[in-house]
């Protein structure tokens, strides 16, 4: 589940404004030393994804399915696992934005508070714009929010599936209070699911693409762009990770940004990582539960 522009010191330990997303702390790992790349939505997305953002600025990439780079989705397809979005705001199974607004689905009057396709990495690739056609006969793509308890209640869920709040419920438009009652809402359901009992092997993250613009703050692991090792100043923000295999109530100070989210999927996926920066980033050894 993916979060937007909120700094880790007004998520973690705000009980007044977040109250659910602090009881989760209790269940699963926090990363405590993670640091966005960059500022900029975009750019977490595409990092986390391909372990690059590619040439994207902080608003799109240019044109819907504009990037064939390697990618999440790549490395399961080829392994014929299913990966699905669930995006808060969508009307229809593969939707994509205009650029003509934005990139936004249905704006208000002010032109935020609802779906924005930056804020999720799928129609940005050319292997996600595919699969718009035939989403519905159940297969890889994005659905509207409602279509998860279905697919949950029926095991249809896929091996990886991202999760987006729409403007006002992602901390992008709305308050913390907002943000926390969407997760209220949706994630018990998971977290009661079989794939969170014990013996499951169900890993939920909460992310956040970046702190508050305000935030410069810089940290987590140097890593190379165009050859210079760059440090990541997108500010510090939370990253939790919850599971059956996870520490509960833990904290991992591994220093760690967007491309150790990539490392962190592909390696829980079965893989070995591969995906531009998340070769030059650590594995988490304090986030497992000690067998």
């Amino acid at each position: 589940m993916s979060e937007e522009n909120q700094s880790f010191s007004s998520v973690v330990g705000n009980t007044s404004g977040m109250p659910y997303m602090n009881s989760l702390l209790t269940k699963g790992t926090l990363w405590s030393n993670f640091y966005a790349n960059q500022h900029g939505s975009m750019h977490a997305y595409i990092e986390t994804m391909s372990g690059t953002s590619f040439t994207c600025s902080g608003n799109d990439c240019g044109a819907n399915g504009a990037l064939t780079g390697p990618s999440l989705m790549d490395l399961m397809n080829a392994q014929k696992m299913a990966w699905k979005g669930y995006f808060d705001g969508l009307s229809s199974c593969g939707q994509l934005a205009p650029q003509s607004t934005n990139w936004i689905i249905n704006p208000d009057s002010n032109g935020k508070q609802n779906y924005y396709q930056r804020h999720t990495p799928y129609p940005w690739y050319a292997v996600g714009t595919a699969t718009t056609a035939t989403c519905k006969n159940g297969g890889n793509g994005w659905w509207p929010m409602s279509q998860f308890t279905n697919d949950l209640a029926n095991n249809t869920v896929g091996y990886m599936n991202w999760i987006t709040p729409d403007g006002t419920s992602d901390g992008h438009d709305g308050t913390l209070t907002q943000l926390d009652d969407f997760m209220a809402k949706w994630l018990p359901q998971l977290l009661a699911s079989s794939y969170f009992q014990p013996g499951g092997d169900g890993i939920l993250i909460i992310w956040w693409d970046e702190a508050a613009m305000s935030d410069k703050g810089c940290g987590g692991p140097a890593v190379p762009v165009n050859g210079v090792m760059t440090q990541n100043c997108g500010g510090q923000i939370p990253m939790l990770v919850i599971g059956p295999g996870i520490q509960a109530n833990n904290q991992d100070p591994t220093p760690a940004n967007h491309d150790s989210v990539s490392r962190f999927i592909q390696e829980q996926l079965g893989f070995t990582p591969s995906l531009g920066n998340s070769v030059n980033v650590s594995d988490f050894t304090n986030t497992f539960e000690l067998k």
